[in-house]
């Protein structure tokens, strides 16, 4: 009890935010057909996630998925779904229901809300600053009218580095080659790419990534890269 005690009490008061935040959403909680959740505490998993669900909307049968899961887009659509964003610095547990009222980002910042529509498939939960992404990965943007520059902040830690050595990450923009980012240290970096300017619409970015880095035994996933952020990062006056 002396030497895990500290972090045993530190993960069930964060499981205990999360249950109170999402016991405070009150009715409106029980009025989507699909729950997605982004992030949660670190003692409290997937498992745990569903059941709070299913305990506090009285819902036994609730649809409860992570938003890594494949096929994201087609198993949401036509279907009402709130998402559950859970930031492990403030430890606090927002939550968003698709409407006109919600724009999209011309701009995604994987450390903070990233609408669950504006995600493909090939997306990990948010972590702390980044999200990393599989080695194929798709999302939706905002293009501003005029914009003129496309960047890409990337997280390289050095476990990666070590094991693929030389990252090489290709983005297309709406089935058109943007640019090809090469990465062979560690730290945060950007990259960013001239475009040519066009109108204001919604635009597929696709990213490539190769090698993809496998963790180890303890992470069995397949991964990209770890993004930071991804869009247009200027907004012509």
């Amino acid at each position: 009890m002396r030497e895990l005690r500290r972090a045993e009490l530190t993960q069930a008061d964060n499981n205990r935010a999360y249950f109170e935040q999402l016991s405070a959403i009150g009715p409106a909680l029980a009025e989507p057909e699909l729950y997605i959740y982004d992030g949660y505490p670190e003692g409290l998993d997937w498992w745990g996630i569903g059941g709070a669900i299913r305990l506090t909307t009285g819902k036994a049968e609730a649809r409860v998925i992570p938003i890594q899961a494949d096929d994201l887009a087609a198993r949401i659509e036509g279907k009402s779904v709130m998402q559950l964003f859970w930031g492990p610095p403030t430890r606090r547990l927002t939550t968003h229901i698709r409407s006109p009222q919600h724009p999209e980002l011309s701009r995604l910042d994987m450390g903070r809300f990233v609408p669950f529509w504006q995600l493909g498939d090939g997306w990990y939960q948010q972590e702390r600053g980044y999200r990393w992404s599989k080695p194929s990965a798709w999302a939706t943007v905002r293009r501003p009218a005029g914009a003129t520059r496309f960047a890409l902040k990337v997280n390289i830690g050095p476990a990666y580095i070590e094991a693929v050595k030389r990252s090489q990450v290709r983005v297309r923009v709406d089935g058109e080659d943007t640019g090809t980012a090469v990465f062979d240290k560690q730290g945060w970096q950007t990259v960013g790419w001239t475009v040519e300017p066009k109108s204001e619409g919604r635009v597929r970015v696709e990213l490539e990534v190769s090698p993809p880095f496998r963790p180890g035994a303890a992470d069995p996933r397949v991964l990209g890269v770890a993004v930071g952020s991804i869009g247009y990062p200027d907004t012509p006056r």
